[in-house]
């Protein structure tokens, strides 16, 4: 009895802590955080940040880019994807993908938008997409 009171616990708390997303509005995740669209059952995660962005005042021959590894749970089935953008130019099909009728973006880091050269080891940005009913690359047009 006991254990089956601590399960319910936990799956409330998991729930709880799960960030709303409300439809053709910037949600924002840092890493391990979690995001849920309940209108279809679609939860977010970024499990992973991959960040090859050049560092500023150092010269590069590659700009670098910006991934992230989300999983996502769509009714219960879960599948892993990465959003990358480019550290300079346009976002790309690779900063989009399709979740039923929906596109989810990829835009970017959060607010100061500082790379990972120039931001204090311990400041901790977060991520920043949009769950649309149309294409963002569409609209961009």
């Amino acid at each position: 009895m006991t254990s089956l009171i601590f399960l319910l616990i936990m799956n409330f708390s998991s729930q709880v802590d799960k960030m709303p997303i409300v439809l053709e509005e910037v949600f924002e995740l840092h890493k391990s955080e979690s995001a849920i669209y309940s209108d279809d059952e679609i939860t977010i995660s970024l499990v992973k940040v991959m960040d090859s962005r050049c560092p500023e005042n150092t010269n590069c021959i590659w700009a670098g880019e910006l991934s992230v590894q989300l999983e996502i749970t769509n009714k219960n089935k879960v599948a892993t994807h990465t959003l990358t953008v480019p550290a300079v130019g346009t976002r790309n099909q690779k900063s989009e993908i399709n979740i039923n009728d929906l596109h989810l973006s990829f835009l970017g880091q959060a607010k100061s938008k500082m790379n990972k050269a120039t931001a204090a080891e311990n400041t901790v940005n977060g991520y920043e997409f949009i769950l649309s009913t149309s294409s963002s690359l569409e609209s961009d047009k």
